[in-house]
């Protein structure tokens, strides 16, 4: 979701950054499900799904840049730092660390 309340673009508003959510369920008769924000913003720039062979496991790389194209073209003071981040994801939990 775009996050509007940012002043990071010079004498006009634009998107700066966005906030992401991700859901998570069980595959079977009667799934459990969750959904959980992401406590890094960004823009997703790439997302790797990681192997392996757990039940009700994902583990995902997520790659962000800080800022949008947009806003780093309208703003030249901005410096458009790049993270990846490992999230490990169960139908009750999450664990994010930059890696």
């Amino acid at each position: 979701m775009p996050i509007y309340k940012n002043d990071c673009f010079v004498e006009t508003h634009g998107i700066c950054q966005n906030q992401y959510y991700i859901t998570v369920s069980t595959y079977d008769e009667y799934p459990e499900t969750n959904i959980f924000k992401l406590k890094y913003k960004g823009v997703l720039v790439d997302l790797y799904w990681m192997e392996d062979n757990k039940v009700d496991y994902v583990k995902l790389m997520l790659v962000l840049n800080k800022y949008t194209d947009d806003a780093t073209k309208n703003n030249n003071s901005l410096t458009n730092n790049q993270i990846k981040v490992l999230v490990e994801l169960t139908p009750k939990n999450i664990r994010q660390t930059i890696q």
